[in-house]
Formats: structure tokens, sequence, C-alpha cells
């Protein structure tokens, strides 16, 4: 055997000891990277935060990049292509789908409309708001859709009855309600507490109002879910892991709400933790009667609406995979 030939053994194993070299060196393969909206700085959108903060998404191989866009313009962001998933409430996402838009609901992870109506304590019925200001967050946001519907279901036309006035975030509306700019405005914890602490007082509970109502949700386009199911898939795993990490780890979520919504007070925190968390879906179904409440609502002003089902506006097939395949 020449020195040539006992060369060739060792010239193999130093290539591929310099190629493990290099693997190790260069570290694991990049994740891949979604830009995701949320809709307001609210303990509803803590499931996000949670699955984002607990790195649940990058352990399921996404780096996600979370983008507060209020209101309507987490759809519109949406649409455009300019992020992948919003996490939304329903009318937006609804109405953009009946002008046309390939917008579907994929995932529903709260049913139940978690806000309180408050005013000054010279408004002690909502029959006193006739002729006075009703503050809501944006046209077209679930707030703006709730004050609309409380006040007909009392007997007053928005609008007409009752000005409707576009004053911004939840902040804004609890600024100008102590400034006496409106006469009510909805509100989400923990901004609740603060206006009581404020003086003003609750109006309106609807969350006991027995409204069936998908309120906080995801929505995607059907043309992501086809071209990209697998990572779509991926994300509302980690989506539904961030709901439980909220749901069994309170001191945790406790701590990224804070970080999210820049409150610090323990009481504040806790009154957040109480009204949203308990109330996170473990498995994310949208109510079907949820859905066609929104319809009837929205068939007033859209004809389009009347005719439409609730299914023309859902996919629920990667919560089902996920429901049999892993939870």
């Amino acid at each position: 055997m020449n020195s040539r030939t006992i060369s060739r053994p060792f010239s193999f194993l130093s290539t591929l000891l310099l190629l493990c070299l290099v693997l190790v060196m260069s570290g694991p393969l990049q994740a891949e990277t979604l830009k995701v909206g949320y809709t307001a700085i609210s303990g509803s959108q803590a499931m996000l935060w949670v699955a984002r903060e607990a790195n649940i998404f990058r352990e399921l191989g996404l780096e996600v990049d979370l983008v507060y866009l209020p209101g309507p313009r987490a759809t519109q962001a949406l649409i455009a292509g300019d992020i992948s998933f919003a996490q939304v409430s329903s009318p937006p996402a609804v109405q953009a789908a009946l002008a046309g838009a390939d917008v579907v609901w994929v995932a529903s992870s709260v049913n139940k409309v978690l806000q309180q109506i408050y005013s000054p304590p010279s408004i002690r019925t909502v029959a006193d708001l006739k002729g006075k200001i009703f503050g809501v967050t944006r046209f077209g946001g679930v707030s703006d859709f709730m004050a609309r519907y409380m006040l007909q279901n009392h007997g007053l036309a928005p609008d007409r009855d009752v000005k409707m006035l576009q004053v911004g975030g939840f902040p804004e509306t609890l600024a100008a309600l102590t400034e006496g700019m409106i006469h009510a405005g909805i509100f989400s914890a923990p901004l609740t507490l603060k206006a009581r602490n404020a003086g003003l007082k609750e109006l309106v509970n609807l969350a006991s109002e027995g409204v069936p109502f998908n309120f906080i949700g995801l929505i995607a386009t059907r043309s992501y879910l086809k071209n990209r199911r697998q990572t779509a898939k991926q994300f509302l795993k980690g989506y539904i892991g961030g709901i439980r990490k909220a749901k069994r780890d309170r001191d945790f979520t406790l701590g990224v709400i804070s970080r999210y919504t820049k409150v610090q007070e323990p009481d504040l925190l806790d009154e957040t933790y109480q009204k949203f968390i308990p109330y996170f879906e473990d498995q994310p179904y949208y109510t079907r009667s949820g859905m066609q409440f929104l319809l009837d609502q929205l068939a007033r002003k859209n004809p389009r609406a009347s005719s439409a089902r609730p299914d023309d506006f859902v996919d629920m097939s990667l919560v089902h995979e996920l429901d049999r395949e892993v939870f």
C-alpha cells in the first residue's frame, strides 16, 4: 500500500470534519419571519403577546414580529400583503370580505364581548345619551359596532339621536371622557379600573348583555393559507400554545401584559387578567351564532350581508387539524 492510497481516507475524514465544524459554527437554520398585526393595547390581545414572549413561535421555527395596528388598519394591512396574520375583532374582517377582499377568519380565541361602556354619573341610563356624544376608537371597529348595536337596542338612532365621534384608542377615549369632550365611551381592562378611579361609572357591561359574538380571533387571506399552509399551521399551533400558556402561567402572563400595556400597578394588572384571560378559548373554534348575529346587524346597511352565510367567512380547517393531531 503506497502513501497515496493511505492519504485518501484521511483526506475524506478531514473534509467531513471541516464540514461539521462549519455547520456547528453557522448555528441553527434561520427561522422564518412573519409579521403579525394586533389591534388594541388591551388584555384581549395577550395570547399573541404571550406566545411571542414565551418563545413558543421560535420553538416552532418562526420569528414573529408584532405590529400594533389599531382598528381596521390591521385588516387593511393584511389585504395589502404587509402582514401575514392579524388578530382582530370580527366586524372589520367580515365587512372587508363582504366588499370582496380575500380575508378569512381562521381562529376565534374569544367568543364574548369583553368590554364595558362608561359615562359620567350624570348619565344614569342609556336613554340619557340622547343628544349627547358617544366616543368610539375607530369607525368600523368593534367599539363602533357594539356602540351602535347597543344604542339601537335601547331605541336610539346612532348619528341622529346620538352623535358618534371617532377619538382613537382606549386611552384617548378615556381622556376625551374625563375632559368632557364625549359623554360615553367603550373600554377594556385595564382602562376600566382607571375609568372608575377617575369618577366614571359603568353604564353597560356588554359581557352581560348575552350577545353572541366572535370578539377576538385571527384572520389571514385564503391565498396565504393555500400557498403557505404549513407555515400557517405552525403559526396557529404557536398561537394556541400562547392561549394555554396565558391561562396556566398567571405570573408570566401578568409580566407580559405589563410590558405591552406599560401598566405597572398590581391592581390594574389583576383587573386585566380577570377580565380577559379566563375567557380565552383553549380550542379556538368560532361560534356560528356569533357570526350570524354580526351578519344580521350588517344587513341593515349592506344587502350582501342578508344573503351571506356564516361559513362563507370562516376556515376552521387548521384548528380541526391541530385538534386531531396535537391537542
